[in-house]
């Protein structure tokens, strides 16, 4: 019992740290909380005007409880975020011994990146809110939950539904259910059942089956012929505003390859990618680069830089380089060093277990999937640390549950060897 409450405080007070470095941390901002540009779709679907599907409802649902709060709409981040650390503290109880688990726990609040997008982003905390309570419902087997929120967290972030597919699969096929064959396999494939929903409400509703019809402008910008000179240096969205080549009407007119596909977004991507084959490649080795191996945020700049209208030089615009951003910068590098390092170490040790066919864990199965399934949105559209950066985080307590467990062996092994010796 005491330990109970001893837990329940203990969370509470780091749920409280965690968010007073928030607090700290948005006294440098150098732009405005993003958040409200939820405030729009927010109303909308209060009066059930759904006139468009642009993006996924996710975040601006998640408004709706604050829409007193705006302009800025702070206490609507600083309440999902205060929720999410209370998560991220309960994921971190996975880890068996307590120095680990401390070192886990100063994942979230030294993560200097990801609190500066939980502040400026439009989306970052919502997401970061849905993952952690996904993964933390998985974590302790209840299903309805983990697809509740699984599905909240696509509601926010499409590029989840991978993740959100498998998991799901995985968590159905680890309980124990005495409902029959048939009801097991309908929940293993009820992740599918749920998007395949979705599709069929969003045909309904707004004549299309795009889970979020900002996907063809997505996937025209990062296939366009300039895209590997934007990232991982530039932000893409800011860096191809200008010249022809990325403008997918002049693009779509100036060719007569693929007549039949009636959307001139993603029928001036397939253009780009024909006519621009090495480009591709090299765009598309740089999205697995930028995924797995930096260790400096995506995009590396802060700043607006602009491809020239002639498409033969680069706008330096305003570089914001304060020396709060580059402090920022520099420790988040740090944290993304000793993260790649706990991510090799964790891959030999799954390895190493696959190949002795020893049965993984939850954990082992299941907080690496969100980062491992990130790539195939991130070859698709395009690669950007804000979209991977909460998949890294819950990856961690699997990083020093693994190092506990590759201990407890080690010990194991020399007990067994000194035993035989005497």
């Amino acid at each position: 019992m005491n330990l109970r409450i001893n837990n329940h405080y203990t969370k509470i007070i780091y749920a409280s740290f965690c968010t007073f470095v928030m607090f700290f941390a948005s006294q440098f901002l150098d732009i405005p909380p993003l958040i409200g540009n939820w405030e729009e779709k927010a109303w909308s679907i209060l009066k059930f005007d759904l006139h468009d599907n642009y993006y996924p409802p996710g975040a601006a649902i998640a408004l709706i409880p604050f829409l007193w709060a705006g302009p800025n709409y702070l206490p609507a981040i600083y309440f999902y975020y205060f929720l999410s650390a209370i998560a991220y503290f309960l994921i971190c109880m996975v880890i068996p011994t307590k120095k680990l688990r401390i070192i886990g726990l100063l994942a979230l609040p030294t993560n200097t990146y990801l609190t500066w997008l939980c502040l400026s982003s439009a989306d970052q905390v919502i997401e970061l809110f849905a993952l952690l309570m996904f993964a933390y419902s998985a974590l302790k087997k209840r299903f309805a939950f983990a697809l509740f929120f699984g599905f909240f967290l696509c509601f926010t972030r499409p590029s989840f539904w991978v993740a959100y597919v498998i998991m799901i699969y995985l968590l159905a096929s680890s309980l124990n259910f005495n409902y029959g064959r048939y009801r097991l396999i309908i929940r293993k494939i009820s992740a599918i059942i749920i998007l395949v929903l979705v599709l069929l409400f969003n045909k309904a509703v707004f004549n299309t089956v795009n889970l979020a019809t900002s996907s063809s402008d997505t996937i025209f910008y990062s296939h366009q012929k300039y895209h590997y000179l934007a990232l991982p240096k530039f932000d893409m969205d800011v860096f191809l505003e200008n010249g022809p080549s990325t403008d997918a009407i002049i693009v779509s007119d100036r060719s007569e390859s693929f007549r039949y596909i009636e959307d001139k977004k993603i029928r001036a991507a397939l253009i780009s990618i024909k006519d621009n084959p090495q480009r591709f490649i090299f765009s598309q080795i740089q999205k697995i680069d930028s995924y797995f191996f930096p260790i400096q945020k995506i995009p590396n700049l802060p700043g607006a830089y602009q491809l020239s209208k002639s498409e033969d030089s680069i706008i330096i615009g305003d570089e914001r380089l304060s020396w709060s951003l580059t402090i920022g910068h520099m420790l988040f590098a740090l944290y993304r060093v000793v993260w790649m390092a706990f991510f090799a170490a964790t891959l030999v040790w799954l390895t190493m277990l696959t190949f002795l066919r020893i049965k993984l864990t939850l954990p082992e199965k299941l907080l690496l999937i969100p980062f491992l399934t990130g790539i195939v949105p991130g070859l698709i559209f395009y690669v950007e640390t804000r979209f991977k950066i909460t998949s890294e985080l819950i990856a961690i307590p699997l990083f020093l549950y693994t190092i506990a467990n590759f201990n407890l062996l080690s010990k194991s092994i020399y007990t067994f060897i000194n035993r035989d010796r005497n």
